[in-house]
C-alpha cells in the first residue's frame, strides 16, 4: 500500500495541517465543505457508501450515494440528499416489497435515469427527487447470492422484478453501479472491521464483483467500488494525496480520497491525526471506533487511539468501555471516568471491585456526585451481606451528607438500642434501590444501543447480584455486544427492530435474500478480555458470596427473623418493644421472597418463617393486615 509515509509526504502533511485554513472546523477553509456534506450524509446512518435499504418503518432511500455518484461524474450537485430533511410532507408511495408491488420502481427509475445522469444541472422538484431515489433503492436488491447480476447464463430462480433490475444494471452504468455498491455494503467487513479476514466466511463472488468492477470504465464512482471489495492491496495515487492535504484537490478527488482512506484503514493502515484533519466527520467516527474494536480484538493498546479521539462525549463515553477493560490500576479507571459521561458497560465492569476499591474510587477526584452516592449505596450493601458491620456504621455520616432527605430516618434507627445487624438491615430498606449491585446512573449515561441492558434495567433492580456478574462472564458478553459481533446481535433487538441502523437494515432486507443464511456474516473467532486489565482487579474473596442464598437479602431476612424471634410473649414486656417495627421487617422479608430465592430458616422457607411469625406475634399490626401471602421463589428469581 502507498500510505502517505515517505518523507516528501510527510513534509506536505507538516505543512497542510499547520496551514490557518486547516484550523477551521472545515479543511481548506471549505473548499471540500459540498463533498464533505455528501459523505456525511451517506455514511452517516449505516457507515456504508450506499446510503439506503432500511425500509422497515418507511420507505428508505439512496439520495446521497446518487449526489456522490453525479460528483464524481462531474456533473452539478443536485442536492438529492435534501430529501432526507425535513421540507414537507413526502408523497405517498405504496408499501413496496420486491418483485411484488403496486407501485413499479424500476419504471420510476427508468425515467429518473435522464435526471440522475443529466449534465445540465435543471433541479427537479425535491418530491420528484425523493420519488427517483426512493426508486433506486427499491429497484436495487441483493438477490439469491453475491454478484447475481453480474453471473453468466440464464438464473431460473430470479424473479420478475430481478430480471429488470439485471437487464437494466447491463444497459446503464448509474444502476450497475450502484448495484455494485449495495453487494460491497453487504460484504462481512462491511459490518466490522472486526469480523474481517480469517474469522470470517467470505462468499467467494465477492471475487467476481472486484473484477467485474476493476473492467469498468476508469472513473472514481468505480475506483471507489473496488476499494470497497478488496480485503487488501487499495493504494491512493501519492499525487492525490498530496493535492489533499495541500488544499489543491477538487472536491470530487476529495470525495474519491476520503472513501480510498477509509478503505485502507479497513485494511490495517493506522488512523493517524491527518485522517481527523481531513476525513469528514461520519468516516472518521467510523473509523475511529472500527479502530478500537480491532485493538480490543488482537489486545492491541489503546493509548495511541486515546490521543485521537474526537471532541465528542458520547463517542468518549463509547471508548471510555474499552479503556475501562483494559485499565489495570485503580488509579486508572478513575482517571477514566472523572468528569465524564457514563456508558452502561463500564459502569457494570465496575462491579468485580471490592468494597475497599469501590470506596476509593468514588471519593478519587472527579467522579460526578450522582455515582459517588450510587456506589456509597452499593458499598453498604455489600459490608451488610459480608457481615462487616463496623465498616458499614462507618459508611452512614456520608450516607446522610448524600441522602439529606433520608437522613432523618437515618438518624433515628441509628439511636436505637437494637441489635447492630438489625439496624443495618432496617436502614438499608430506607436507601433508594438498595442493591449490592452497580447500575446506571439516571441522568448521566450516554444513550446505549444494547437492548439487553436496558431491559434489564427497566425490568427493576436486583438486591442481590446476578450469577454472570459473579462470575465474571457478563464481561466477555458485554465486550462482544460492545463489538457488535454477529452472535450478539439480538442483544440489539427491541420491539421494534434492532436498535442500530446497519442491523435493522440487514433484517429488513431479508425479503430480498432468499437465502436466509445470508442474513448475517458469519464469525467464527473468539475475543477475550485482557488478562491483566480490569480481571485483574476482581475481588475474589467477597464477589462470589454476594448472590441472594448467601449475600445481602439472605442477610437482612434473617437479622429481621431472628430480631422478632427475640420479642417478648409478655404484656408487660411488648408494652417497650417496636412491635410496628418489626411486623414491617417481617413484611419485607415476605415480599423479598417473591423475586429472591433466599433460602431456608429452620427447615422451612425464610418467607414461610416470616410469614408464620408475623400473624403469630403481631397479629394485629398493619403489616399482618397487608400480608396474606408467603411467597418462596424456585423458578425465574433474581438474580
Amino acid at each position: 500500500m502507498k500510505h502517505a509515509n515517505r518523507p516528501l509526504l510527510g513534509a506536505l502533511l507538516f505543512t497542510a495541517l499547520t496551514l490557518p485554513q486547516m484550523a477551521s472546523a472545515q479543511p481548506c477553509g471549505g473548499r471540500y465543505a459540498t463533498a464533505s456534506e455528501m459523505l456525511d450524509s451517506t455514511y452517516g446512518d449505516y457507515g456504508t457508501l450506499y446510503s439506503g435499504g432500511e425500509h422497515r418503518r418507511t420507505l428508505d432511500s439512496v439520495a446521497a450515494t446518487i449526489d456522490l455518484y453525479r460528483l464524481w461524474e462531474g456533473v452539478p450537485d443536485l442536492r438529492f440528499r435534501d430529501v432526507e430533511g425535513n421540507y414537507g410532507p413526502k408523497p405517498e408511495l405504496p408499501k413496496y416489497i420486491f418483485g411484488r408491488n403496486e407501485w413499479d420502481a424500476h419504471d420510476v427509475l427508468s425515467a429518473g435515469l435522464p435526471i440522475i445522469q443529466n449534465a445540465q444541472g435543471d433541479v427537479p422538484t425535491i418530491e420528484r427527487r425523493h420519488k427517483i431515489a426512493v426508486a433506486a433503492d427499491l429497484a436495487t436488491t441483493l438477490g439469491p447470492s453475491a454478484g447475481w447480476w453480474i453471473a453468466e447464463g440464464i438464473d431460473h430462480r430470479l424473479s420478475e422484478g430481478e430480471k429488470r433490475t439485471r437487464a437494466m444494471a447491463q444497459e446503464n452504468d448509474f444502476v450497475d453501479w450502484l448495484q455494485m455498491v449495495l453487494a460491497a455494503s453487504d460484504t462481512p467487513w462491511a459490518y466490522g472491521w472486526t469480523i474481517q479476514g480469517r474469522n470470517t466466511v467470505v462468499d467467494p463472488m465477492i471475487g467476481d464483483m472486484a473484477r467485474h468492477s476493476r473492467n469498468r470504465p476508469d472513473t472514481p464512482a468505480w475506483r471507489v467500488a473496488t476499494a470497497m471489495l478488496a480485503e487488501d492491496g487499495t493504494e491512493i495515487p501519492e499525487e492525490l494525496t498530496t493535492e489533499v492535504v495541500t488544499c489543491g484537490a477538487s472536491p470530487a478527488g476529495y470525495a474519491e480520497w476520503a472513501v480510498l482512506r477509509f478503505e485502507i484503514l479497513r485494511q490495517g493502515a493506522a488512523l493517524q491525526d491527518r485522517d481527523q484533519a481531513l476525513l469528514p466527520p461520519a468516516l472518521y467516527r467510523d473509523s475511529f471506533m472500527h479502530k478500537t474494536r480491532v485493538a480490543m480484538a488482537s489486545g492491541g493498546p489503546l493509548a495511541e487511539l486515546a490521543n485521537l479521539l474526537p471532541d465528542d462525549p458520547d463517542l468518549a463515553a463509547w471508548f471510555n468501555v474499552a479503556r475501562t477493560y483494559a485499565a489495570r490500576l485503580l488509579d486508572a479507571l478513575a482517571a477514566i471516568h472523572a468528569g465524564a459521561r457514563y456508558d452502561p458497560k463500564s459502569l457494570r465492569a465496575l462491579n468485580v471491585l471490592s468494597v475497599a476499591d469501590l470506596l476509593e474510587f468514588a471519593n478519587a477526584p472527579g467522579i460526578r456526585p450522582d455515582l459517588r452516592a450510587r456506589i456509597h449505596i452499593v458499598a453498604f450493601c455489600r459490608l451488610i451481606a459480608l457481615q462487616r458491620w463496623s465498616e458499614a456504621e462507618g459508611l452512614l455520616p456520608q450516607l446522610q451528607d448524600m441522602f439529606p432527605d433520608h437522613a432523618p430516618q437515618i438518624a433515628a434507627i441509628t439511636t436505637r438500642r437494637w441489635p447492630r445487624d438489625v439496624r443495618m438491615a432496617l436502614i438499608a430498606s430506607e436507601l433508594p434501590e438498595a442493591s449490592v449491585t452497580l447500575y446506571h446512573v439516571d441522568g448521566q449515561m450516554t444513550r446505549s444501543g444494547d437492548y439487553g441492558i436496558w431491559l434489564s434495567a427497566q425490568a427493576g433492580y436486583s438486591m442481590d447480584m446476578m450469577q454472570s456478574l459473579r462470575s465474571g462472564a457478563f464481561l466477555r458478553r458485554d465486550l462482544e455486544v460492545w463489538m457488535q459481533l454477529p452472535n450478539r446481535w439480538s442483544s440489539y433487538f427491541t420491539t421494534k427492530g434492532y436498535s442500530v441502523p446497519f442491523m435493522t437494515r440487514a433484517h429488513s432486507r431479508v425479503t430480498d435474500r432468499r437465502d436466509q443464511r445470508r442474513l448475517r456474516p458469519v464469525w467464527t473467532g473468539r475475543v477475550t478480555l485482557p488478562a491483566d486489565g480490569i480481571l485483574s482487579l476482581r475481588a475474589l474473596d467477597e464477589i462470589p458470596f454476594l448472590g441472594s442464598q448467601t449475600g445481602f437479602t439472605r442477610q437482612i431476612s434473617e437479622s429481621l427473623i431472628r430480631w422478632a424471634q427475640a420479642s417478648r410473649d409478655t404484656a408487660l414486656l411488648r408494652r417497650f418493644e417496636p412491635r410496628e417495627t418489626m411486623a414491617d421487617g417481617l413484611r419485607q422479608v415476605v415480599l423479598i421472597a417473591r423475586h429472591h430465592d433466599v433460602g431456608q430458616i429452620g427447615g422451612v422457607p425464610m418467607a414461610q418463617a416470616a410469614f408464620a411469625l408475623l400473624h403469630r406475634k403481631f397479629p394485629d399490626s398493619t403489616a399482618a393486615a397487608q400480608t396474606q401471602y408467603w411467597h418462596h421463589c424456585t423458578t425465574r428469581c433474581e438474580p
